[in-house]
């Protein structure tokens, strides 16, 4: 989605939020007029000799008194949601053309290959790399560096028979094991360009190719000039 869509869906949710919130006041103002009417109806046609009692229409009042009171406090909940979403697309706009690091383990096949990286938080003695396609079947399977730390990882996009697979989205999984066969830990990021990002559920997602990437999973940001330099931590 482009940017102009991602703003129209935005005024969208705001606009029923707000009017969510509209309705909201406009019944609650309904149904206390109807009260009223129905405790001034009371009151003139009670008996004189049984009079209605003032605390159970005090009570009344008291409730919706809080009901009217507890509406106005989502309400400025919602406005507050509302304009830190807006902070928050307003900054991801600013994304759009830099490269993004990602911590995840999706990536984007071209026809240049594809490139990542995976960490090791200690030394392994086997390290084999599983690349599947969209139906989770393993096309490629690489062996890995073994020493602890980031590891990059170059791929042509071949297959293991040696054969040039479409471009798309493929997932990535590293099985790492020490001399016991215990697991050692790993983590995957890959990089991308920032197409487009769009805001649903008050969340931010970029489009990186074909890969959506949830704005919590950027760990890094590199200016289009500068790919190689000191990354912005995010």
């Amino acid at each position: 989605m482009d940017t102009t869509a991602s703003a129209a869906a935005g005024q969208s949710q705001k606009t029923s939020s707000q009017s969510s919130g509209l309705n909201s006041q406009g019944k609650l103002a309904e149904d206390f007029d109807t009260f009223l009417n129905i405790l001034v109806t009371q009151l003139n046609n009670q008996d004189p000799l049984e009079p209605m009692k003032s605390q159970e229409f005090t009570n009344q009042l008291v409730q919706f008194s809080t009901v009217e009171q507890a509406i106005a406090t989502n309400e400025k909940l919602d406005q507050m949601l509302q304009a830190q979403s807006g902070n928050r697309a307003t900054q991801a706009v600013n994304y759009i053309g830099k490269e993004i690091v990602i911590d995840g383990n999706q990536v984007q096949l071209t026809g240049d290959g594809a490139d990542f990286s995976y960490g090791l938080e200690e030394d392994a003695d086997a390290v084999t790399i599983e690349i599947t396609n969209a139906d989770g079947e393993v096309v490629r399977t690489l062996q890995g560096d073994t020493g602890a730390g980031q590891h990059d990882v170059s791929w042509d996009g071949e297959s293991t028979a040696g054969d040039e697979l479409p471009e798309g989205v493929y997932n990535l999984q590293v099985y790492a094991v020490d001399g016991d066969e215990k697991t050692v830990n790993a983590s995957i990021k890959t990089r991308g360009e920032v197409t487009g990002f769009e805001v649903r559920d008050e969340q931010i997602y970029f489009q990186v190719g074909d890969v959506e990437v949830p704005f919590e999973q950027v760990t890094a940001v590199y200016s289009s000039q500068q790919q190689t330099a000191s990354a912005e931590e995010t």
